[in-house]
């Protein structure tokens, strides 16, 4: 089910997966690029498909707090990749986790904000963070201050989603996020859940998922 395609610079590596893709088509899958490039807009748009160009502006938004339709209450899978979100955004430089006291503490608070808080964003986790009896848990509701509200990186993961997956062909271009390469990162991940997401409404059809300049 998965498949690694590593080459050189130049060697062929997105046109070998655009070729693969074109050959998969008669299945009818739904196709998903994550890109840091424009290696898949020509097919994507000469598909019809939808062709998301993500970088720091008013428009575009995910809130990684939305539930599948029908959901009411996280999963355990939800609140394990908004805890590991919570990390990827207050861990401290070359460090791989949070402590484990803190994961704790953070994980309990996220199920706490589905409980009290109907469409919760991150500003909301963010909250509970700074009003907890811990000085060293208020901490990680500061650090997470400058990804809320207002701010250029608030505005695309502290609002509603806006983005909409309307079509069976969607390409992510990271491109535009090159210079703000911790948004990027947090991007790639996010997108991932938002990605996940849409596969778990049908279950019956083929999908691929491609990440493209994976090393970067």
């Amino acid at each position: 089910a998965n498949q690694l395609v590593s080459g050189g610079s130049g060697s062929g590596k997105s046109v070998l997966t655009n070729i693969l893709i074109m050959q998969m088509l008669k299945e009818n899958p739904k196709v998903f690029f994550v890109d840091i490039g424009g290696s898949y807009r020509k097919l994507t748009e000469n598909l019809g498909g939808q062709y998301v160009e993500l970088g720091v502006n008013d428009q575009l938004s995910i809130n990684p707090f939305d539930l599948l339709p029908g959901e009411s209450e996280p999963s355990s899978h939800k609140v394990k990749f908004i805890l590991g979100l919570v990390e990827i955004m207050t861990k401290e430089e070359g460090a791989d986790r949070l402590p484990r006291l803190a994961r704790a503490e953070i994980e309990e608070l996220i199920q706490d904000v589905y409980k009290s808080v109907k469409r919760p964003k991150l500003s909301d986790l963010r909250n509970l963070l700074l009003k907890h009896p811990e000085a060293s848990i208020q901490t990680y509701g500061r650090i997470l201050s400058p990804w809320c509200g207002e701010t250029p990186y608030g505005k695309f993961i502290d609002r509603e989603t806006t983005i909409e997956l309307q079509n069976d062909i969607v390409a992510f271009d990271l491109k535009g996020l090159e210079s703000y390469p911790d948004l990027q990162g947090l991007c790639l991940y996010v997108i991932t859940d938002l990605v996940w997401r849409e596969v778990q409404k049908d279950r019956s059809r083929m999908k691929f998922l491609v990440f493209d300049e994976c090393w970067k």
